[in-house]
């Protein structure tokens, strides 16, 4: 007689009669007793057993019931057996191989019962082989030592490359999927983008790496060329607004010294070149002319404040861009090189091909290179030349690119958002929680950015060195206050200047004449040269009006008489004859 051993089923057997039986003694049941059928029948028929009695009373103690049994945690949780252990199975063809076990208590191990659950080594597991005796697959650096990693923590891992036996690649990325779909390989290690129709076949692991799509295209200097660069520091509206500042300033100074300094007379062309010569002149502090208004000196403290600290910032912008080198990328838009017909370089084997083609772009424009240095001497050679105007990858390529060329190319363009890199398994896969779990525990940990900024590099410095190098322009918004202070410090002294003139010559604006021969009558006036020392010595008391004062009181009364001149077309006034009243004292 065959000797047939134990296994799990009897185990699981002998644990369901235990579970009954401990419910029985928890109920308190003294004598069972059975319903049996009318019919009757063998006694070996199960159906002929009969139905107890007590069953109703035993439901409630078996649904939820827990214990320790032969086959391990022997759970039921509302009437259903919760597995405490997977058996993992490798099957190849028409055989099987099992390689290990799951346990909530344990995950992946080659035993069911591990001797030391707190051990950081895992029981080795037995190779992951697909009908070929293939093991796991990879393709990058960075992959690997990722895949190393997480397979350290959940299986015992064997990598092969997917080449040929002459050391070339075996085919593209859909290639590489494609064969775990073929259960060629039980999975893949690589640079794997997850993408919607790859996800059809296999399934992902959460990804390792940053996403997107961009794009690289040469950096030029040119700026240091420019015979124009003088310009470049101020924006056009900022000049505007610096040259209409200037010519106000001149004029205000112009209005309040004409009258009152020489230098400010003469021919007429010569009083509307002292108006640019005097504001300009401030640039450089060469001004020469002294000024006699009090309201001048106000006006011209504040807006050589307003031109030193123009000049101050026109100087450090113009040195800064004198001395930083000026790099511009050639194209700023992937739209911008299929709108110029222009060659675009993408990864040899990559889904990037699809995603230009999806983009418009003619397959004749598309050229693919296999190494960075064929994506830089594509680049160097441009589009003309039988080279590209850009390439376009995803960005981890692009950075570890970056990091060797930043000197001569930069990433630019929008960022096309996609899934990233992940490991791919067979739909259904036991091992994917676990990688996918293991990929959280080193991207939480910080241990997934160690291993990029090992091998594409910081990405601080990486970014510092392909961002495009240049000084901003200054704008009317940075000086839009100093304007604010200059223009308001101006108006308030010429407001002020014309107060007092209009006062001062009320008697021509009370006057009957029409309102050209008032204008011309002021014209005339604030173009008469005013003399401030007579003005000064006619507020002086004299010692004969001193002596006026202390005589007897006679007063002298005059009469005037508004005399206007048609001939001149303005008004004047001439005193009239005197009265003399005499009193005795």
């Amino acid at each position: 007689m065959d000797r047939t051993e134990l296994n799990v089923f009897g185990l699981w057997a002998y644990d369901s009669i235990t579970a009954l039986a401990l419910a029985i003694e928890r109920s308190g049941m003294t004598s069972p007793r059975f319903e049996r059928p009318a019919n009757g029948g063998n006694l070996t028929d199960l159906e002929a057993i009969g139905i107890s009695s007590n069953g109703p009373s035993l439901v409630p103690l078996l649904r939820n019931f827990i214990s320790k049994g032969l086959s391990g945690d022997f759970s039921i949780v509302d009437g259903q057996l919760l597995p405490s252990a997977f058996q993992i199975v490798n099957v190849i063809g028409k055989g099987e191989n099992t390689v290990g076990f799951w346990t909530k208590a344990c995950g992946i191990s080659g035993k069911l019962k591990p001797e030391d659950h707190n051990s950081t080594n895992k029981d080795p597991l037995g190779p992951l082989y697909g009908q070929a005796r293939q093991p796991l697959c990879l393709k990058a650096g960075k992959c690997l030592q990722v895949g190393k990693i997480i397979a350290i923590c959940c299986v015992e891992y064997e990598f092969i490359a997917f080449k040929t036996p002459d050391g070339q690649s075996a085919g593209e990325y859909n290639d590489l999927v494609y064969q775990i779909f073929l259960e060629e390989f039980d999975a893949v290690v690589g640079d794997i983008a997850i993408l919607a129709n790859r996800s059809r076949f296999v399934d992902f692991s959460f990804p390792y790496t940053e996403s997107g799509v961009s794009a690289v295209v040469p950096i030029k200097d040119n700026e240091r060329k420019n015979a124009w660069i003088f310009m470049k520091p101020l924006t056009m509206d900022l000049w505007l607004t610096i040259g209409a500042f200037f010519f106000f300033t001149g004029f205000v100074v112009w209005v309040l010294e004409h009258r009152v300094n020489k230098e400010f007379r003469g021919p007429r062309l010569q009083q509307v070149g002292m108006i640019f010569w005097f504001s300009f002149s401030t640039l450089v502090f060469a001004q020469k002319e002294k000024v006699n208004s009090n309201l001048t000196r106000f006006v011209v403290i504040v807006w050589v404040f307003v031109v030193l600290v123009l000049t101050s910032s026109y100087t450090a912008n113009l040195a800064s861009m004198l001395t930083i080198q000026q790099l511009h990328p050639t194209i700023t838009d992937l739209h911008d090189l299929r709108k110029n017909g222009d060659f675009v370089g993408y990864q040899d084997g990559s889904y990037v091909r699809g995603f230009l083609k999806d983009m418009h772009f003619e397959d004749s424009k598309l050229r693919n290179y296999s190494t960075l240095e064929d994506y830089d001497d594509a680049l160097s050679r441009g589009s003309r030349n039988g080279g590209v105007a850009a390439i376009v990858d995803e960005l981890p390529y692009l950075r570890l690119f970056l990091e060797e060329y930043s000197h001569k190319y930069t990433m630019v363009g929008p960022t096309y958002e996609t899934a990233g890199f992940g490991f791919a398994f067979r739909r259904g896969s036991p091992l994917l929680p676990d990688f996918s779990r293991a990929i959280l525990d080193l991207r939480e940990g910080g241990n997934l950015m160690k291993i990029s900024n090992k091998w594409l590099g910081e990405e601080g410095c990486r970014d510092s060195d392909a961002t495009v190098k240049t000084s901003k322009r200054l704008t009317l918004d940075s000086f839009k206050g100093l304007f604010f202070i200059s223009l308001l410090s101006s108006s308030s002294a010429l407001a002020i200047f014309l107060s007092i003139f209009f006062y001062e010559n009320r008697v021509i604006l009370a006057s009957n004449a029409s309102i050209k021969q008032k204008i011309y009558a002021l014209a005339r006036v604030f173009d008469e040269e005013k003399d401030i020392l007579s003005s000064k010595a006619s507020k002086t008391p004299t010692p004969r009006g001193i002596a006026a004062a202390q005589s007897p009181a006679i007063s002298i009364s005059y009469q005037h008489e508004e005399v206007f001149s048609q001939d001149e077309g303005f008004s004047t006034t001439e005193p009239g004859t005197p009265i003399h009243h005499a009193t005795a004292s």
